[in-house]
Protein backbone atom coordinates (compact mmCIF):
# COMPACT_ATOMS: atom_id res chain seq x y z
CA UNK A 1 0.00 0.00 0.00
CA UNK A 2 2.80 2.40 0.90
CA UNK A 3 4.61 1.55 -2.32
CA UNK A 4 1.61 2.43 -4.48
CA UNK A 5 1.15 5.69 -2.55
CA UNK A 6 4.83 6.57 -2.99
CA UNK A 7 4.64 5.66 -6.67
CA UNK A 8 1.54 7.82 -7.14
CA UNK A 9 3.28 10.67 -5.31
CA UNK A 10 6.39 10.29 -7.52
CA UNK A 11 4.19 10.33 -10.63
CA UNK A 12 2.44 13.47 -9.39
CA UNK A 13 5.78 15.18 -8.73
CA UNK A 14 7.10 14.15 -12.15
CA UNK A 15 3.92 15.44 -13.83
CA UNK A 16 4.29 18.72 -11.94
CA UNK A 17 7.94 18.97 -13.05
CA UNK A 18 6.96 18.32 -16.66
CA UNK A 19 4.24 20.99 -16.50
CA UNK A 20 6.67 23.45 -14.92
CA UNK A 21 9.25 22.79 -17.63
CA UNK A 22 6.71 23.13 -20.43
CA UNK A 23 5.49 26.42 -19.00
CA UNK A 24 9.00 27.98 -18.97
CA UNK A 25 10.42 26.29 -22.06
CA UNK A 26 11.88 28.77 -24.51
CA UNK A 27 10.38 28.22 -27.94
CA UNK A 28 11.10 29.57 -31.40
CA UNK A 29 8.52 31.79 -33.07
CA UNK A 30 7.67 29.04 -35.58
CA UNK A 31 6.97 26.60 -32.74
CA UNK A 32 4.72 29.09 -31.00
CA UNK A 33 2.70 29.67 -34.17
CA UNK A 34 2.10 25.93 -34.60
CA UNK A 35 1.58 25.22 -30.92
CA UNK A 36 -1.71 23.76 -29.74
CA UNK A 37 -3.03 21.40 -27.07
CA UNK A 38 -2.09 18.27 -29.03
CA UNK A 39 1.51 19.47 -29.39
CA UNK A 40 1.64 20.08 -25.64
CA UNK A 41 0.26 16.60 -24.96
CA UNK A 42 2.86 15.08 -27.31
CA UNK A 43 5.68 16.87 -25.48
CA UNK A 44 4.23 15.82 -22.14
CA UNK A 45 4.10 12.15 -23.26
CA UNK A 46 7.68 12.31 -24.55
CA UNK A 47 8.94 13.75 -21.26
CA UNK A 48 7.26 11.03 -19.16
CA UNK A 49 10.14 8.72 -20.08
CA UNK A 50 12.81 11.26 -19.15
CA UNK A 51 14.58 11.20 -15.78
CA UNK A 52 13.11 13.84 -13.40
CA UNK A 53 16.57 15.22 -12.62
CA UNK A 54 17.08 15.87 -16.32
CA UNK A 55 13.73 17.68 -16.48
CA UNK A 56 14.89 19.84 -13.56
CA UNK A 57 18.06 20.62 -15.52
CA UNK A 58 16.01 21.55 -18.60
CA UNK A 59 13.83 23.80 -16.45
CA UNK A 60 16.87 25.48 -14.89
CA UNK A 61 18.39 26.12 -18.31
CA UNK A 62 15.14 27.58 -19.65
CA UNK A 63 14.86 29.91 -16.66
CA UNK A 64 18.47 31.04 -17.13
CA UNK A 65 17.77 31.80 -20.79
CA UNK A 66 14.66 33.79 -19.85
CA UNK A 67 16.61 35.74 -17.23
CA UNK A 68 19.36 36.55 -19.75
CA UNK A 69 16.77 37.75 -22.26
CA UNK A 70 15.19 39.92 -19.57
CA UNK A 71 18.57 41.38 -18.56
CA UNK A 72 19.45 42.15 -22.19
CA UNK A 73 16.11 43.91 -22.68
CA UNK A 74 16.66 45.97 -19.53
CA UNK A 75 20.15 46.95 -20.70
CA UNK A 76 18.76 48.01 -24.09
CA UNK A 77 16.06 50.04 -22.36
CA UNK A 78 18.63 51.75 -20.13
CA UNK A 79 20.78 52.53 -23.18
CA UNK A 80 17.80 54.02 -25.01
CA UNK A 81 16.92 56.12 -21.97
CA UNK A 82 20.50 57.42 -21.77
CA UNK A 83 20.44 58.31 -25.46
CA UNK A 84 17.10 60.08 -25.07
CA UNK A 85 18.37 62.00 -22.03
CA UNK A 86 21.50 62.95 -23.95
CA UNK A 87 19.47 64.23 -26.89
CA UNK A 88 17.10 66.10 -24.60
CA UNK A 89 19.94 67.80 -22.71
CA UNK A 90 21.73 68.59 -25.97
CA UNK A 91 18.62 70.21 -27.40
CA UNK A 92 17.98 72.12 -24.19
CA UNK A 93 21.54 73.49 -23.95
CA UNK A 94 21.81 74.72 -27.54
CA UNK A 95 20.24 77.84 -28.87
CA UNK A 96 19.89 76.82 -32.51
CA UNK A 97 17.58 79.61 -33.70
CA UNK A 98 20.14 82.35 -32.94
CA UNK A 99 23.02 80.44 -34.52
CA UNK A 100 20.98 79.56 -37.56
CA UNK A 101 19.74 83.13 -37.88
CA UNK A 102 23.32 84.41 -37.93
CA UNK A 103 24.33 81.78 -40.49
CA UNK A 104 21.32 82.60 -42.62
CA UNK A 105 22.06 86.34 -42.55
CA UNK A 106 25.66 85.68 -43.58
CA UNK A 107 24.56 83.44 -46.45
CA UNK A 108 21.97 85.98 -47.59
CA UNK A 109 24.67 88.64 -47.60
CA UNK A 110 26.93 86.40 -49.72
CA UNK A 111 24.10 85.79 -52.18
CA UNK A 112 23.38 89.52 -52.47
CA UNK A 113 27.07 90.20 -53.08
CA UNK A 114 27.18 87.47 -55.71
CA UNK A 115 24.10 88.88 -57.45
CA UNK A 116 25.60 92.40 -57.53
CA UNK A 117 28.80 91.09 -59.04
CA UNK A 118 27.02 89.04 -61.71
CA UNK A 119 24.48 91.64 -62.83
CA UNK A 120 25.40 93.76 -65.83
CA UNK A 121 25.79 97.44 -65.12
CA UNK A 122 22.40 98.34 -66.62
CA UNK A 123 20.66 96.25 -63.88
CA UNK A 124 22.56 97.65 -60.95
CA UNK A 125 20.58 99.16 -58.22
CA UNK A 126 21.72 102.08 -56.15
Amino acid sequence: METSTASARNDAVKTALIDLYLSVKVRKAEEIDKFDVSALDNERDTLKDVDPLLIIGYTKTSIEILMNIRNEEQEQLKQQQKENESLTSEIATHDPPKKYEEMLQKLEDEVRTHIRVRLPSRYKFP
